[in-house]
């Protein structure tokens, strides 16, 4: 009787690679800097607020602060969504694919009609 040759048993997946050290260097350091100024921005943020609502509700005008602030928010929320539609959507993926349409439906156009000359004297 003749071996046959045995199957090899499949490779194990490759262990992922790590980054190399330079860059973890930068995510180490973008994270320390990002998370200071987060939080130092949500205490302004809160601060504001509070005086915001003190305003409002003291003083006899102060619920004319409130409107733009509503405003605002109301339209920071809005583009905030449209945001995350467009990035769930997988527009943010080829960015520069309207750039090459565009280029691509004018030399169509251009290859369709004639080139325009303004010194000529003939009528339009």
């Amino acid at each position: 009787m003749s071996k046959q040759p045995s199957e090899q048993p499949p490779s194990p997946a490759q262990p992922p690679q790590q980054l190399p050290r330079r860059d973890s260097r930068v995510a180490l350091a973008t994270a320390i800097t990002f998370i200071p100024i987060v939080i130092l921005a949500g205490a302004s943020f809160g601060f504001k607020f509070y005086e915001l609502v003190t305003v409002a509700l003291k003083e006899p005008d102060g619920v004319f602060a409130v409107t733009p602030i509503i405003n605002y928010l109301l339209a920071g929320i809005g583009f905030l969504f449209m945001m995350g539609w467009a990035a769930k959507n997988g527009m943010f993926h080829d960015i520069e694919q309207p750039k090459r349409d565009m280029l691509a439906i004018e030399d169509r156009l251009n290859a369709r009609s004639e080139p325009f000359a303004p010194w000529s004297n003939e009528p339009c």
